[in-house]
């Protein structure tokens, strides 16, 4: 059973777990189907959560690695940083940080991207609405940063 978004193919908002769980299905498993389904403009609301989901996720799990001694340090997503010997402190820490690095990542991301695309395909590009789109649905990749051997 496929979960029917309102906005085409956006993280939606008033079915949160089914959608988050389709959203990750379809980044890994149909890429080029999803990214070309993305609608190009509109609320960023929707991607910023999806992609501060992931990173939090990922800061929750490898925080506990981190707390068992398993791995070492690792990156949460868009650069934010988990420190390698974190006391419980540190964890909690990390975890109430994660998204505001999050934010200002994905934004950092999006941008530096979206000059990137004007600089190869110029003006007639869809705008910082779809490269931001992108650059939050990458974030899915969050989601096995945290397993020592990946991250």
């Amino acid at each position: 059973m496929g979960v029917s978004s309102t906005s085409g193919g956006d993280y939606d908002l008033s079915n949160p777990l089914e959608s988050f769980a389709d959203i990750v299905r379809r980044v890994v498993l149909q890429p080029v189907g999803f990214f070309a389904e993305l609608p190009r403009s509109g609320s960023l609301l929707n991607p910023l959560i999806f992609a501060l989901i992931c990173t939090e996720i990922s800061a929750i799990l490898g925080g506990i690695l981190r707390l068992a001694g398993v791995g070492e340090g690792f990156v949460a997503g868009y650069g934010f940083q988990v420190p390698e010997n974190q006391d419980f402190g540190e964890f909690i820490g990390s975890v109430i940080f994660a998204p505001i690095g999050g934010v200002i990542g994905v934004f950092v991301v999006a941008g530096i991207a979206h000059l990137l695309v004007r600089l190869v395909v110029g003006a007639t590009n869809s705008g910082f609405g779809a490269t931001f789109r992108v650059a939050a649905y990458t974030g899915v990749t969050a989601l096995v940063s945290w397993i020592p051997i990946i991250g």
